[in-house]
């Protein structure tokens, strides 16, 4: 500023410069406080700049005690960056995002798996509870169970099983043919305790083989035989299958 006196005179007696003077001196106020805010701006950031740098060091002096360094997890940190960004890995990403309703009821399915296993263990304790009731030792029949199949599994050839599955299929096993075998045998057992093993076994002759023929038993059984030769007969030469053919009935 001046220091002519006339100049000074001249500024104090001016309303417009007074207001301009009085201008800049609240502009200079207010620059010394914002600049006065930066200074105290930049030293907290130079603190929390030491601060960051000293937690930093700990957290790096750390991570080397690990036996893996900062550069190298970061350096693997990169590596997985880059493969994350592939092509192909993105495709599989966008893949498993597109299955992320299945595999929610997956984990769902997951999670109730231990009540599911919980409920299945007490059905197997109540099973076998009842099965003790009974008087049947369950692990004595699983260890038997287990103890047969391996004595089959040894001494049966794949041949012999499919012979077994097919006389399981087949009309051997039907409830009418077990009855007419169990039947059979029953009076097979009943003639050798009649004609063989009595003290005076019976004998029979011609003509007690002609009167025979007017017992009603008798007759049943010869009806039988000659059904089942009629029947036999239709199916001789033709493959063994699940179902026997019913025979034409025949007058």
């Amino acid at each position: 500023m001046t220091d002519d006196p006339a100049i000074l005179n001249s500024s104090r007696h001016d309303p417009a410069a007074e207001e301009v003077s009085r201008r800049l001196v609240a502009q200079l106020e207010e620059l010394n406080g914002r600049l006065a805010k930066l200074d105290r701006l930049q030293e907290s950031f130079e603190t929390f700049g030491a601060v960051a740098c000293d937690v930093l060091d700990e957290r790096a002096q750390g991570l080397g005690e690990t036996g893996s360094g900062a550069d190298e997890r970061l350096a693997g940190l990169t590596q997985l960056a880059e493969r994350l960004t592939r092509r192909d890995t993105l495709s599989a990403l966008v893949a498993l995002a597109d299955r992320a309703p299945e595999l929610e009821r997956l984990a769902a399915l997951v999670d109730s798996a231990p009540d599911l296993v919980a409920t299945l263990i007490d059905v197997i304790d109540e099973w076998a509870r009842r099965c003790g009731e009974e008087g049947l030792d369950v692990a004595e029949a699983l260890r038997s169970g287990l103890r047969t199949a391996l004595w089959l599994g040894q001494r049966i050839s794949e041949v012999e099983l499919e012979r077994l599955g097919f006389l399981l299929r087949s009309d051997v096993l039907d409830p009418s043919a077990l009855q007419v075998v169990g039947n059979a045998a029953t009076a097979l057992v009943q003639c050798q305790r009649d004609a063989c093993e009595a003290p005076s076994p019976r004998r029979a002759g011609a003509f007690a083989s002609l009167r025979s023929l007017s017992d009603p038993k008798t007759q049943q059984s010869i009806a039988f035989a000659l059904q089942f030769s009629r029947a036999f007969g239709e199916l001789v030469g033709q493959p063994c299958s699940n179902s026997s053919p019913t025979p034409k009935d025949s007058e």
